[in-house]
Parts: C-alpha cells; structure tokens; sequence
C-alpha cells in the first residue's frame, strides 16, 4: 500500500487547498533556473484534456486549468526537493514543467522538416482498404495524389466483413487491457479490499475520503475510482503506466 502526494490526488476533490506537501527549494544554490525564463512552453498532456494550475509550489490550491497544446510564456521556474520542476505562467498559476514542451525547440524542429527538399506521406483507409501516396518537392511547390489503380485496390464485401471483425476484436481487446490494469492497481493499493483504510486514503484504490463523499460502499468506490482515472489520465493502462514509474497514480 502507498501513501501518496495530497497535492495531484486533491485536483479532483472540489479544488480544496492543499496541506501536507514537501517543502520547494529553487536549486542546490537557492536561485530558481533561469534558462528558460522568458521562453515559450507549449502544455503536452493527453490530447482534448488540462493539466491544473497551482498557486503556488507548496501549500498550493488548485487555481485553474491549462489545456493541452496551450503555450504559455515561463515567468520563473523552480525545483522541488524530489528535482522536479515547475513553471510559473502567470499570477497565482504554477504547473509542472514535465508536462509540457519547449516551444521554440518545437517550431524549430518543424520549420526543418518543412525545409526539406522532398516530403512524402502514405495514408491506408482501413475502412475502404484503399492507400494512397503523395509527394511534394519545395523547391517547385508541386505536388501530386496517386490514387491510380497501381496503389488501390477494393475488395469484395467479405474483406470488409473482415476489417469489422478486426475492429471488434480490437476492442475487445482494448476492454481487457484496461481492465487487466484496473485490477492491477487495485492489489498494488489494497490488495483488492475495499475496507482498507490508509490515513486520508481509503477502500480498493485508496482514493482520498473527500473524493468518495463519504459514500465507501463498493459501488461508489468503482464508480469513483473509473471518474478520477478518466479525468487526470484518460485510461487505466495510462494510470498503471504513471503508477510504475512513480510508485502512485
């Protein structure tokens, strides 16, 4: 069973503010890193979903959200005492720096893709089993779509019998994946008990007691459990993904 951070697990318990998190330094000679202050940091979390915005770097309350592919400008940075670092984006907004991306490195690797002499792309239409190629040369700004019968290719309805077959195994598979690692999690929590209780933390997945709403029965602890899992990381497999690196999720 782990004790975990207050600070990531309060985002979802109605923005309350935090206690308990480990003091902040700005370094080993006490200034905050100042090698990208004034840049550009673009937020990379999972696609259509935010990352919070902290008020501070302790004793912090949630003050907002900042979506993913959002660029901010780093106002200052800092290190906590377990070396992570953050970023100050504005008054009263703070979040963590490895969840987003140099912008200007960013740009600069795509403006040197785009400068290539030849680009060539390939898209296959699962669906409709038809692939297509294109190339395009900068130097003349010509480009072209090959969709000739020497790269498409249709077949009977039994292929697209097929495909849907595919698809739904695909699924399936898919469903058992999240919830082999569902019950994973559980056991490294509490063993799969519902009634272990760890300070704050309670139940199957140890969710924190304000996040269950007092409500401890099963049901709410599932319930619960899948709501937290989808709104700070989209899957379960993705949240045993985080909780093998980091010891929690």
């Amino acid at each position: 069973m782990n004790i975990k951070s207050n600070v990531l697990k309060s985002v979802f318990a109605a923005g309350l503010a935090l206690t308990g998190v480990a003091a902040i330094s700005l370094g080993t000679n006490g200034q905050a890193d100042a090698a990208t202050v004034g840049g550009t940091v673009t937020v990379d979390y999972i696609d259509g979903q935010s990352i919070a915005t902290w008020s501070n770097y302790e004793n912090a309350k949630v003050t907002g959200s900042a979506k993913d592919g959002s660029s901010w400008t780093v106002l200052k940075t800092a290190k906590d005492l377990s070396g992570h670092k953050w970023y100050k984006i504005g008054a009263g907004q703070w979040i963590l720096a490895k969840y987003t991306h140099d912008a200007a490195a960013s740009s600069n690797t795509t403006n040197s893709t785009a400068s290539s002499a030849n680009n060539y792309s390939y898209k296959s239409n699962a669906a409709s089993n038809t692939q297509s190629y294109s190339y395009s040369n900068n130097s003349n700004a010509s480009s072209y779509a090959n969709t000739s019968s020497n790269y498409s290719n249709s077949y009977s309805s039994a292929a697209n019998t097929s495909s849907s077959a595919s698809s739904t195994t695909s699924s399936s598979s898919a469903s058992s994946s999240e919830s082999a690692a569902k019950a994973w999690i559980a056991n490294k929590e509490s063993g799969g008990s519902y009634t272990a209780s760890n300070g704050n933390y309670y139940g199957k997945y140890q969710l924190s007691r304000s996040l269950l709403g007092g409500n401890t029965s099963a049901a709410a602890q599932e319930a619960a459990a899948d709501s937290y899992v989808a709104s700070r990381y989209g899957s379960w497999t993705a949240a045993k993904s985080f909780w093998e690196a980091n010891g929690w999720y």
